[in-house]
């Protein structure tokens, strides 16, 4: 053990100079043992200042269809709050990053992640109180099924907004040949290829010709359905070709 004599209070991370001490199971001082790289048996020991926060964690929920607008609870997390003890410089960076965890993204949302663990992670200057944490996120959501769609893509069902000035944009691509949804087994059912539309948002697009664009699917008719994106995005790739 490292053990350090001064006993004043401090208010910052302080360097102190420690003796090693080799100790039995009974906790009594081994004198025979010797130190390699430390033959004086003095260390150098940095104390950080750690306060003490109690988090209340903040579960919420990005793209929610219009069906689970109103729904209570419809996040949760388990458990509710947290307790950590951490250097200043550490602990709000680590808080927020545990916020942004227990977010849910319906872009993402599938059935395989409805339910799923959040395992907090060690981090240089952070220490749950309880040790190793394990948070338990769900979404309050049953009996949702998987669909896939080809949509045939015309003017009728693709829309386009935010052009620039004096630019023009005509989607080019004439069918989608898979979008993936996700809901209610029944509303998915009942749902078909004429019920989705599309919208192109042209914000900063101002190069011409043929192009591949984001575009957002637009589910009015069944209100709890929702897309899944794949990889990172947010919307599906179609061909647009941009005039000026």
């Amino acid at each position: 053990v490292a053990v350090i004599a001064d006993k004043s209070a401090i208010n910052e991370t302080t360097v102190f100079t420690a003796s090693l001490e080799a100790r039995d199971e009974d906790g009594k001082v081994i004198e025979t043992v010797s130190f390699i790289k430390a033959e004086d048996k003095k260390i150098s020991v940095t104390v950080p200042v750690m306060i003490y926060r109690k988090v209340t964690l903040q579960p919420t929920a990005l793209h929610v269809p219009a069906g689970y607008a109103d729904v209570k609870n419809l996040v949760t997390v388990t458990p509710a709050a947290i307790e950590l003890w951490g250097v200043p410089s550490e602990i709000d960076d680590y808080i927020n990053s545990i916020q942004q965890q227990v977010q849910v993204d319906f872009d993402r949302l599938t059935t395989d992640n409805l339910t799923r663990e959040i395992t907090l992670e060690t981090v240089e200057g952070i220490r749950p109180v309880n040790g190793s944490e394990t948070l338990k996120l769900k979404v309050a959501l049953s009996g949702i099924s998987k669909r896939t769609l080809e949509v045939p893509l015309s003017a009728a069902n693709v829309s386009v907004e935010n052009e620039a000035d004096g630019y023009t944009a005509v989607p080019t691509q004439t069918k989608l040949p898979s979008v993936v949804l996700y809901g209610p087994t029944r509303a998915l059912n009942r749902l078909k290829a004429s019920d989705i539309r599309l919208v192109v948002d042209m914000t900063n697009v101002t190069a011409t010709g043929q192009q591949t664009v984001r575009a957002r699917v637009v589910i009015d008719k069944e209100k709890q359905v929702w897309t899944n994106y794949e990889k990172d995005t947010n919307g599906v790739e179609i061909l647009v070709s941009v005039s000026d």
